[in-house]
């Protein structure tokens, strides 16, 4: 097992969690329960903590892959740069929820703390596909091709 390989494994879960705890939290805000919302605030934080292994292991997996795939430059790139924007926003995103977490009971707003989180929690689920989408294409190539020939029969 190198870098590599566990940066392509984790990688999936902040991109699963993050959008799921974004359902739990809009039907948390929306139906005023409090145990959804709480749900989604956990799955949030832990998310957020594999993003920072997957984000770590990024940077070893480039090295590894620029000697297996020269031409693949431009695509990592890519998806290196958005991949930073998406941990930056995954990080807020579970630093938001942690907050909401511990100090609801002290909070005034708890509510209004939900629909934040919930719209920080949208911006980096997007941010997380469109980052995922971008790395899939660094071996997956037929993915970024949209002009695939029909098949006629």
């Amino acid at each position: 097992m190198n870098f590599a390989h566990i940066h392509l494994t984790l990688s999936h879960l902040p991109v699963v969690l993050i959008p799921v705890a974004c359902i739990l939290l809009g039907l948390g805000t929306s139906k005023n329960n409090v145990t959804l919302r709480l749900t989604a605030y956990w799955i949030l934080a832990i998310g957020a903590c594999f993003s920072i292994i997957v984000f770590l292991t990024g940077e070893p997996t480039e090295k590894l892959l620029e000697q297996v795939i020269s031409s693949a430059e431009n695509r990592i790139k890519s998806h290196e740069e958005a991949a930073e924007m998406a941990f930056i926003a995954t990080l807020v995103t579970g630093s938001l929820a942690l907050f909401a977490l511990f100090f609801r009971k002290k909070l005034s707003f708890e509510k209004n703390i939900g629909l934040i989180v919930l719209i920080a929690s949208l911006l980096s689920a997007f941010l997380l596909f469109f980052t995922a989408n971008l790395g899939g294409q660094i071996r997956h190539t037929e993915i970024s091709d949209f002009n695939l020939p029909i098949r006629r029969t």
